[in-house]
């Protein structure tokens, strides 16, 4: 009885959901549309196996990549980790089944049977042991069934059956031997508690009543292999099979129909492989085959069927259908193998899309349809774009006839592109094109007559047709694109067209016309692109125009009107395209109010296609995104989107319909929008929100057998209180009302209690509540959801929060606190007790400190004196007696003291005080004579200080001292006339000094013309001394070669005297020949030796007298110096070497390279190498990017560290009276730093040698 009420209670609220189903109308082919979803949606993988849906709402999904949970928006994915022991035992996902408690069983391809807690996502995995009898048969699971008694019947890849016990855990086997059962793929369980079973080895029935198991219709060929299995309401079965197509069969297994593809039949299965069955809770029998999806028509016993289109976005997302679920709410789930999966709501078969559906002739040639007209027999006829001309079409039978351009045949459609259809009351049916004017359709079909733009007098103002318009009285209105607005006057007068007249204000504003439409009072409306709307008074010719205002919003809201309509209570309506609707109050002197329903209202869009009034006084709105409806009562916009079948592509201006029986028909992008408004799909169960996810400082929070810190120990959508951390910066919680058919038209609210006093409204696509730097305390989180187009909220979903303070707030804390408090105010107390008794001993000595004051002015004779600067009042201490007014203790104002000051120093006191009391000096203290008692004057210092300022600086208040210095300004002016006289001397003998200074400067500059003279000087010096050298070195080899032409000379004589005295013999002449030859190498040797002296010599020596720069190989040049300096060396035992790599080259002043090395070489000789017999000398170069390092080093005596210090300061020697002229180094240092750019240094100390570093760029130039 209760399960028969429950059955019962269940119709009900379907009929309720579901009017159109309940109505019993069957699916057509235009109005099952799908909405699907895949990787990029956030599926793991594209092909979904296995389908379910738990006890909270969420939707899992089985893939050959894991198992995804789906919240109506985003996807959890759990996926096996090796590492986890209680992750999925294999990520290729077979079936899905509810159990008990919420969990979630699930069959694995190779990884067992896996239960899921969806409370904790903790994973436990059963698998095969082979040396466990009671354990799984095999690890991979087929099918899976939950038993009323609570155990799971698991079918495996082993075949047969076992039967599992989730609280012993143990598998035990049922019903025959595996060798008879086969693999079962598919269960399904009775109401009378039996099981109908189907797999490998056909189909089997398990009744419970007798436990006998038995196969069914064994003797039907072609069910020995069954892949799915679906129960009819009327307790037949229908059975899919992998090659013999669909069967029916009655309750006690009998066949009852076979289906199978029949190639060239749209109205067969659409393929024999049936992989998936699904009979819903309204009735029909959905059927999933590896090619394509089907619906079986009871009424006619056929299919409509459904294949992936990629144009299509409503088309399945595969074909090879995989799996079918049905949720709570009635959508249909569709897997596919190579899609993802789609949805389907059934309540949205109230609505059609009639569209092309390829190759299907009956179908419409292409989907944009541009123009509607409902014919009085029902039938449609269309404007079709991309070719496809004009349709007369049947609801039910499609595509009557077809009219298209022929170039060849002039009876035929003018033209392709048709914009406008009307027929006249006389039964001519009127088409406008666009570019081809106007064609009229002849009464007996034989042709279309054709009526265009021309220069004689009735012909149309333009070819491109806007509207078509049969007014009250029957007559033909015609709107262009820009030929004005045309009236049909019959077939002799032709058209009567008016136009736009600049001159004449009462005419068109434009020749652009939109829309034409009469209302009952006989008023005649025009709309227009950019002109706005006109009145049009017939009789007269005339228009009156109603104009966009900016600033008044009782104007039009856009200028460019799109439709205009009446509804049946008189009120016109006008639709525009960018200013949505306008509600358009006519009052009786002839003036409009117009009010504007826009998005801010609720529109979806404010360009308006179409406008038609349904017969419960709604109007329907057609817009470029989609469709509105708009109730006047109660000003109510919704807006319907894919999840209620309509389509949201966008719909043509004017191209609406509305049928006798209460359809309405939407022209646009993608086809003909059908419905009835009395049969759209109303709002189902109050949703109801599931938590889905926490963040905590933005990052997710994993659960606590995950993360022991976590503060989760069970998903959040199973928890009803949460302890939270101290310190978080923010905290988020999504959620979601696991609403499927319309995820994004939910609205939600929700607040916090303890924190927000009002509810925070978010929309589908924004589900998160979102908190930062929560205090700590207890809180209350509300959440609920509506249905985004009004009606009431949910039940709220409720989660008490609790944000623990930081341990400095804590109780043993705050006790400590009050420990530490107690300590300070007794503290204080003794402390405070101790500041009173030191301030009592402060103002004792204050006190005495005053008698001392007062004793001390007394003993000094100064008066004291406390100026008022605000009110100029002077208060006075230890008056002065000399002067006038000695007993007056108060100057009341700063001008009566004055009048006791001299004259002539009154302004040095203004001056001096005002320079204070600006803040210009730090103490005021003057000088001046005060008038004494006996009329004369005395000399008084007075000194003071600003004790008070106010906010800009200046002085409030002053306290000084005044003394009688009468006896110091006589001793002063004394001092006076001395200094005075003092001066006139200083004068003097400055004048004196500024003549000595003059001949030191003159001095000075004679003494730097001789330095420059003494470095030229040094520099001839070492020239002279090189040439010296030079002719010294070259004198010996000169020598030698004189000697040995001399010795040739003679021996030459002697051969010739020996010639001619006859006596020449062999011996002799080959003795002179050896003599000759000797003789000659060693003139020609010394002879090269001296020239190679000379050319270095002459080198040096140019280089040392050029001031020209020039690139030098860096070694082959100190190489030649060097030469030149042999003479000089010779005469020592001291070596140098040189370290200079073979292809340095440097831009310089060679002279300046020479002189440097000569005089440092000089230098070590004289200097550094006194009482040492044989020096080394080193000189070394490096080479950088830009630079190069000249590092000199002799291991002679060294220097102090006084000596180092002035080495390069000129006329500096430590050879005073030796020959040292104290120039060499300095020269140096000049030559180094100005004329080469460069730097140097001189490290040395006592016994350590010297070492010159000079640093100097490569190109000096």
């Amino acid at each position: 009885m209760m399960r028969a009420i429950a059955a019962a209670c269940l119709a009900c609220a379907w009929l309720l959901v579901f009017p159109a189903l309940a109505q019993g109308g069957e699916a057509t082919i235009d109005s099952v549309r799908f909405r699907n979803f895949g990787i990029s949606s956030g599926l793991s993988q594209v092909t979904a196996r296995a389908l379910l849906q738990d006890e909270r709402g969420f939707l899992w999904i089985g893939t050959q990549d894991g198992l995804n949970r789906f919240d109506g928006y985003n996807f959890k994915v759990y996926s096996r980790d090796r590492r986890d022991a209680s992750s999925l035992g294999d990520n290729h996902i077979t079936t899905l089944v509810r159990g008990d408690q919420g969990l979630i069983w699930i069959g694995t391809m190779s990884g067992g049977l896996n239960r899921l807690d969806p409370s904790n996502d903790q994973i436990m995995v059963y698998r095969n042991r082979p040396d466990a009898a009671d354990s799984l048969a095999a690890d991979g699971v087929v099918s899976l069934l939950k038993m009323a008694s609570g155990s799971l019947w698991v079918a495996t890849t082993a075949g047969g059956l076992q039967s599992f016990d989730p609280e012993s855990a143990l598998f035990t086997g049922v019903g025959p031997a595996a060798s008879r059962l086969g693999v079962i793929r598919s269960m399904i369980a009775l109401p009378d508690g039996g099981v109908w079973l189907g797999g490998t080895r056909g189909l089997w029935r398990y009744q419970p009543e007798q436990d006998q198991w038995a196969p069914v219709a064994s003797d039907l060929a072609g069910l020995s292999d069954i892949q799915a299995l679906a129960a009819d309401r009327d307790g037949s079965l229908w059975v899919g099979t992998t090659r013999s197509g669909l069967w029916h069969l009655d309750a006690e297994g009998r066949e009852l129909m076979q289906y199978r593809n029949e190639p060239g039949r749209s109205d067969a299965l659409p393929d024999d492989q049936v992989r998936a069955l699904l009979y819903t809770r309204s009735g029909q029998l959905w059927v999933g085959t590896m090619n394509g999806l089907a619906i079986h028509q009871p009424a006619s016993d056929h299919f409509l069927t459904w294949r992936y289109d990629a144009g299509d976005a409503g088309s399945p997302a595969g074909n090879r259908i995989a799996s079918l679920y049905e949720d709570r709410d009635g959508l249909i789930w569709i897997g596919s193998w190579t899609g993802g999966f789609s949805i389907h709501n059934p309540a949205t078969q109230v609505v059609r899309l009639i569209r092309n559906h390829g190759r299907d002739r009956t179908s419409l040639p292409a989907s944009p349809v541009r123009a509607l007209w409902m014919d009085h027999d029902g039938t449609l006829w269309m404007g079709i774009l991309e070719g496809g001309g004009l349709i007369h079409y049947d609801l039910e039978r499609g595509v009557l006839q077809r009219w298209v351009h022929d170039p060849g045949d002039p009876d035929s459609l003018a033209g392709d592109v048709v914009q406008s259809i009307a027929r006249t009351p006389d039964g001519r049916l009127w088409v406008g094109t666009q570019g081809a004017g106007i064609s009229r359709m002849r009464t007996d079909g034989s042709g279309f007559d054709h009526f265009k733009r021309g220069d004689q007098p009735g012909s149309l103002g333009d070819n491109v047709i806007q509207v078509l318009y049969i007014d009250r009285a029957g007559e033909l209105w015609v709107g262009s694109e820009t030929g004005g607005l045309a009236h049909w006057l019959g077939e002799e007068r032709g058209f009567e067209v008016y136009r736009n007249d600049p001159a004449d204000p009462r005419s068109l504003q434009t020749n652009s016309i939109y829309s034409i439409a009469e209302t009952r009072d006989g008023s005649f409306w025009v709309g227009t692109f950019g002109a706005g709307l006109a009145r049009f008074d017939r009789s007269k010719g005339q228009f009156e125009h109603f104009r966009e205002e900016p600033g008044n919003l009782t104007s039009i809201s856009h200028n460019s009107v799109s439709i205009v309509t009446e509804t049946h209570d008189g009120v016109m309506w006008v639709g525009t395209q960018g200013g949505g609707i306008n509600r358009v109050d006519r009052f009786a002197d002839g003036t409009l109010k117009f009010t504007a329903i826009g998005k801010r209202e609720g529109l979806g869009a404010e360009a308006i296609g179409t406008l038609i009034e349904d017969r419960n006084g709604i109007l329907w709105i057609g817009t470029t995104v989609g469709v509105n409806s708009y109730d006047p009562a109660t000003r109510e916009v919704r807006s319907f989107s894919a999840s209620d079948g309509m389509d949201k592509s966008g719909y043509f201006i004017g191209s609406v319909a509305r049928g006798e029986d209460g359809m309405i028909y939407f022209g646009g992008l993608r086809g003909v929008l059908a419905f009835d408004p009395e049969h759209l799909p109303q709002r189902g169960r109050a949703p109801r929100v599931v938590l889905t996810e926490l963040r905590l400082n933005n990052a997710p929070v994993r659960l606590r057998h995950m993360d022991p810190d976590s503060p989760l120990p069970r998903a959040i959508h199973a928890v009803d209180e949460l302890n939270l951390p101290p310190g978080l910066s923010s905290v988020a919680l999504d959620y979601s009302a696991m609403d499927f058919a319309n995820p994004d038209g939910l609205r939600y609210a929700y607040r916090l209690d303890g924190l927000d006093t009002d509810w925070i409204q978010s929309a589908g696509l924004s589900r998160t509540a979102a908190y930062t730097n929560l205090s700590p305390g207890d809180y209350l989180l509300r959440v609920r959801a509506k249905d985004g187009e009004g009606g009431d909220y949910g039940p709220e979903t409720r989660l008490r929060l609790s944000v623990s303070p930081p341990a400095w707030r804590s109780n043993g804390a705050i006790a400590g606190y009050v420990a530490v408090f107690s300590l300070l105010v007794a503290g204080l107390a003794l402390i405070t007790r101790r500041r009173w008794e030191r301030d009592r001993r402060a103002a004792e000595a204050v006190r005495r400190s005053e008698e001392r004051l007062k004793l001390a002015l007394w003993g000094s004779r100064d008066e004291l004196w406390d100026l008022d600067l605000r009110t100029g009042r002077m208060d006075r201490e230890n008056i002065l007696p000399i002067i006038s007014h000695a007993a007056q203790v108060q100057f009341k104002s700063r001008e009566q003291f004055l009048k006791q000051v001299h004259p002539d120093d009154q302004p040095d006191v203004l001056n001096a005080l005002n320079q204070h009391v600006l803040g210009e000096s730090e103490f005021y203290e003057n000088t001046f004579r005060m008038r004494t008692l006996d009329g004369t004057w005395c000399w008084v210092l007075s000194r003071g200080f600003a004790v008070e300022r106010d906010a800009q600086g200046r002085a409030l208040r002053m306290v000084g001292t005044s003394r009688d210095v009468s006896a110091s300004a006589e001793s002063a002016e004394a001092l006076r006339r001395l200094n005075d006289e003092l001066e006139q001397r200083v004068e003097e003998r400055t004048r004196a000094l500024r003549l000595s200074n003059r001949e030191l400067q003159f001095t000075l500059g004679e003494l730097k013309n001789m330095q420059k003279q003494l470095v030229e000087s040094e520099k001839m010096a070492a020239l002279g001394g090189l040439v010296a050298g030079i002719a010294h070195e070259i004198n010996t080899p000169l020598g030698i070669g004189v000697t040995a032409a001399s010795h040739l000379e003679d021996a030459t004589r002697e051969l010739m005297k020996v010639i001619a005295d006859g006596r020449i013999t062999r011996s002799t002449l080959a003795a002179y020949q050896n003599d000759a030859l000797s003789s000659a190498q060693l003139i020609l040797s010394n002879l090269r030796r001296a020239g190679q002296l000379i050319k270095s010599f002459k080198q040096v020596a140019v280089d040392q007298s050029s001031e020209q720069a020039r690139e030098i190989d860096l070694k082959s040049y100190l190489e030649e110096v060097l030469v030149s300096l042999g003479p000089a060396l010779k005469k020592t035992a001291h070596k140098i070497t040189i370290s200079c790599p073979e292809d340095l080259h440097v831009r310089t002043f060679p002279g300046a390279i020479s002189q440097i090395v000569v005089n440092l070489v000089m230098n070590s000789v004289i200097h550094g190498f006194e009482g040492i017999a044989e020096g080394a000398i080193r000189i070394e170069c490096q080479s950088y990017d830009e630079e190069w390092l000249l590092l000199y080093r002799d291991n002679g005596v060294g220097m102090s560290e006084e000596v180092r210090q002035r080495v390069f300061d000129p006329f500096f020697t430590t050879k005073r009276g030796q020959g040292g002229s104290g120039l060499g180094l300095h020269v140096v240092y000049n030559l180094v730093t100005q004329l080469l750019h460069g730097s140097l240094d001189c490290i040395s100390s006592p016994g350590q040698g010297v070492e010159f570093q000079i640093q100097m760029p490569k190109r000096a130039d």
